[in-house]
């Protein structure tokens, strides 16, 4: 099995516009090689493009979905691993339509909830919407559109990382059935308990393998500054790299993104350097736990 990666250029609709610039830039700056470093075979690169006749955000968001839905789905058909490299965290939904539903699961580090819906948002940014979306919450119809888009059961995602909500959104994201696992709560009690107890939840679900989803604002900019959107502290490096060990010993990756990653906040590509080092930690050996024996 071959990686392959698949690069989303693209903010708000928008070609190497803020985040939309972070794939190109991981990419030159060695993403790929550093994996091939490592013993991970990495195969073909391609970028999803948009078509000339979607204009709008909206559209343009949900044209991209169904173009990275079919690269996945092409990369699955060739039994390889697909690595998404987007500028839209909302990217995710697009990858997770191209995979086979059944037994998914979907990991999700983020600084922010991605839960607002059109009723709550009050500033109209659909990457806020990412995760509504992916389990069906709003823009159903447009969704629907997106060839292989299934809404994910809440109880087989898990949220981690976050401290950033919107009002309206806190209050959504706390009555859903998303296993919540706090930035605050994190830091305080320890990573490995806490999501331990959350991957055994996602396995009482019928969870049986899962989409990685890594939005680089989760990780503390103090080491990993990622865009415009997070300042305050987050995930350690360390800690990302404990986590994705952690879910690795409960679960294989069907695939997996790293997303929301400007360039521009990242002067001395510490960022860089860190995205490689998670993006080993998602290939090399680990040792496998289908128990609790390690609990």
């Amino acid at each position: 099995m071959s990686v392959q990666i698949v690069t989303v250029p693209y903010a708000s609709g928008r070609p190497d516009f803020r985040t939309g610039r972070g794939p190109g830039h991981l990419v030159r700056h060695g993403f790929a090689q550093s994996l091939r470093d490592a013993g991970v075979p990495v195969g073909t690169l391609q970028s999803i493009g948009l078509p000339p006749d979607r204009d709008t955000e909206v559209e343009s968001l949900f044209a991209l979905h169904e173009r990275l839905s079919y690269a996945v789905r092409t990369v699955v058909s060739q039994g390889d691993f697909p690595l998404i490299l987007a500028g839209n965290c909302s990217s995710t939904v697009g990858a997770v339509s191209g995979l086979d539903k059944d037994g998914l699961g979907v990991l999700w580090f983020d600084a922010h909830g991605d839960y607002n819906t059109p009723e709550t948002t009050a500033t109209g940014y659909l990457d806020g919407m990412a995760l509504s979306i992916l389990t069906g919450q709003c823009w159903r119809r447009m969704a629907e559109n997106i060839k292989g888009f299934e809404p994910i059961d809440e109880d087989r995602i898990l949220h981690l990382g976050g401290r950033h909500f919107d009002d309206e959104e806190n209050i959504l994201i706390h009555r859903s059935n998303l296993y919540l696992l706090l930035n605050e709560d994190l830091r305080t009690q320890g990573i490995a308990p806490l999501l331990r107890d959350g991957l055994r939840s996602l396995r009482d679900a019928g969870v049986e393998r899962v989409h990685l989803h890594f939005d680089l604002d989760v990780l503390d900019p103090t080491e990993a500054p990622a865009n415009f959107h997070e300042n305050s502290a987050g995930l350690s490096v360390a800690g990302a790299l404990e986590a994705i060990t952690l879910v690795r010993q409960y679960f294989p990756l069907a695939s997996a993104a790293f997303t929301a990653y400007d360039p521009a906040y990242d002067p001395e590509n510490s960022t860089v350097e860190a995205a490689k080092r998670l993006a080993r930690a998602l290939f090399l050996p680990v040792e496998s736990s289908g128990t609790d024996s390690q609990a």
